[in-house]
């Protein structure tokens, strides 16, 4: 049987690495991200390490955006091969100590909440034909815990509310599909990363927060490799579950 794996938000920090676990896999991967640009730079990235791009596409998708993701969802349902579900293009709003603006909040429960389970609830429909799928959400260690808001003393902006209760709903709704879906073979789990980097610059912030990491540093590419890697082993018992990847910020 064909395979496809969707990879949402397919070209960034975190994406790319989800992409990169299915190029290597020969899957046919199909990237859905709003900026065609960086797909372009990711296929020359293939080319230039001799990796398989011909089975890479890529789909307009803004998640933000309501109609972008009905339209998508309605193309969507043309491909039945959709074995992997991969959103890893959450990012929420950070609170820069402004009044309550219900325009914001509203934003955000859509964007992080609404739009993303309207997108699995669809393709979750064709899994159950096929009794086949798995599903990975990325959010954020956030969703587990509470910021260290001294961390953020002296910036000017702090995470925001609204998109710490989003990420904790997302957490509870991955619990929900592995329960419900158990009988059509479809698992499903959130990814929760904590702090990293693509550089090594290290600031005053990355430098306090080392001091607080058991690890002793933040996060790099090759964690994420390893995470995912496990993630989306074959034979994986680990279903419904939140795998955080933080250098142990999160017990602390």
């Amino acid at each position: 049987m064909n395979e496809t794996a969707l990879v949402i938000g397919g070209t960034g920090k975190i994406g790319k690495v989800f992409s990169m676990f299915f190029v290597k896999k020969g899957i046919k991967l199909i990237i859905a991200s709003r900026d065609k640009h960086k797909f372009y730079d990711f296929i020359n990235f293939l080319k230039t390490k001799k990796y398989d791009y011909k089975s890479v596409t890529w789909k307009k998708l803004d998640i933000s955006s309501d109609n972008s993701v009905r339209r998508f969802v309605i193309n969507a349902k043309k491909n039945r091969d959709i074995t992997y579900l991969i959103i890893a293009s959450l990012i929420g709003s950070r609170d820069v100590k402004k009044l309550f603006d219900f325009k914001v909040y509203r934003r955000d429960y859509q964007s992080l909440l609404a739009n993303p389970i309207f997108l699995v609830e669809s393709i979750l429909k064709n899994m159950r034909i096929k009794k086949k799928g798995k599903i990975i959400i990325t959010s954020s260690m956030l969703g587990l815990k509470v910021p260290d808001f001294s961390l953020y003393t002296h910036l000017k902006f702090s995470p925001s509310i609204n998109t710490l209760v989003a990420f904790s709903g997302l957490i509870h709704y991955v619990r929900n599909i592995a329960v419900r879906e158990k009988e059509n073979n479809i698992s499903c789990c959130s990814l929760l990363p904590g702090f990293f980097t693509k550089t090594k610059k290290r600031d005053k912030f990355i430098r306090t927060l080392e001091k607080k990491i058991p690890s002793s540093r933040i996060g790099n590419e090759k964690d994420l490799e390893v995470a995912i890697n496990f993630l989306l082993s074959e034979n994986n018992y680990f279903n419904g579950q939140s795998l955080l990847i933080d250098g142990g910020f999160s017990v602390v």
